[in-house]
């Protein structure tokens, strides 16, 4: 059974942030070297004054990028409300109606608005209206007749039903 100590001291090389040492005991020259970069590749082979320059980078480029999107987020925010002001503005006073007629006509205004929906979104066909050229049959060739073939003397005969 291995025995742990409660306490133990740390130290580091500030050239090499790979690794870090524990004494166990104080007063001592023992010591546990420990590989960081196994756990994070990050700061593989780097200094800790590199480390600590990247951290401060990191802390900076974050606290800018917060500013920014708060900016952004309170833009935002004013344009919704802006936009629920003048919707307010725009939507009739309803105080003198009561809630039952208005919930009335909530169905009808939305069957009209899904309609006009469905309108704008129909394809607009536009038939070009040309003249057809005249077909001139070729010398010698018969033409050929396109109708749809009958079949009806063929249906109601009586040959086949004897075999």
């Amino acid at each position: 059974e291995v025995t742990r100590p409660q306490k133990v001291l740390v130290a580091y090389d500030p050239n090499l942030a790979d690794e870090i040492y524990l004494f166990p005991s104080r007063n001592s020259a023992e010591h546990w070297v420990c590989k960081l970069s196994v756990r994070s590749r990050e700061f593989v082979n780097c200094t800790f004054w590199e480390v600590w320059q990247r951290q401060e980078q990191k802390k900076y480029t974050h606290a800018e990028s917060k500013v920014r999107a708060d900016k952004h987020k309170r833009k935002h925010e004013q344009r919704v409300i802006d936009k629920i002001r003048q919707a307010e503005k725009l939507s009739p006073d309803t105080s003198s109606i009561s809630n039952t007629e208005r919930i009335g006509d909530i169905r009808s205004n939305r069957k009209a608005e899904l309609q006009n929906e469905r309108d704008s979104r129909k394809p607009k066909i536009q038939r070009d209206v040309k003249d057809t050229a005249d077909i001139i049959p070729l010398h010698g060739v018969p033409e050929e007749d396109y109708d749809y073939p009958s079949y009806v003397d063929e249906l109601f005969d009586d040959e086949d039903d004897n075999e």
